[in-house]
């Protein structure tokens, strides 16, 4: 079974999937593949980066990267990450955030250029069937309808970042989801809401 989890950044995702583990689910997320791809990307541009940038808090992944892009007007082919940059900011030379970045390549290069069900594909085809997951960062429709029961985490009057990417737009409305968490208390009481969600929900 799986159980999916979303919310805006800082809202308490990955904490609650820290205590679902604790209760035998597999942590997994969309985000496992992408932020893989962007480092394999980071890498072969030489780009100066740190993995803080990508898996760190909302404070390190909005520091800035340059980024220097490669083979952008050689050779003929399809669609290259460093083609489609240089598309989006006309410049072989790219400043950008890696939340920028990665909700830029997960959404506008992968979802819009190779299907809606790419990173469905790239994490479902990882999943046993015997195991139960909860995965942190369900953030569409199409990325919702393969958890069992969906979970809304609200952390109200909190906002670290903008949230004005469409991947963030799911998880505005309340319906979108089976159930609504808030986490509007210490973090102790927080932790207790979600051990009594894991143990007391029914598939």
């Amino acid at each position: 079974m799986i159980l999916g989890i979303g919310g805006k950044a800082g809202a308490g995702k990955t904490t609650f999937a820290k205590v679902a583990a604790e209760y035998g689910f597999v942590q997994a997320s969309f985000a496992q593949a992408l932020k893989q791809e962007v480092v394999d990307f980071l890498k072969r541009t030489g780009t100066t980066y740190t993995l803080s940038n990508l898996y760190g808090t909302p404070e390190e992944k909005d520091k800035a990267l340059r980024i220097r892009l490669l083979d952008v007007f050689k050779g003929v082919g399809g669609l290259t990450p460093d083609r489609w940059l240089y598309e989006v900011f006309r410049s072989t030379t790219v400043r950008i955030s890696g939340r920028h970045l990665l909700q830029l390549w997960g959404t506008e290069f992968r979802r819009e250029n190779f299907g809606q069900e790419y990173w469905v594909r790239k994490l479902t085809d990882n999943l046993r069937k015997d195991l139960n997951y909860v995965i942190d960062d369900v953030r569409f429709s199409n990325e919702s309808k393969i958890a069992a029961k969906t979970v809304l985490i609200v952390r109200p009057d909190f906002s670290i970042t903008r949230d004005d990417h469409k991947s963030e737009d799911f998880a505005k409305s309340y319906s979108n989801f089976s159930y609504v968490i808030h986490n509007d208390g210490t973090l102790k009481e927080y932790i207790t809401k979600c051990t009594e969600f894991v143990r007391n929900v029914n598939f």
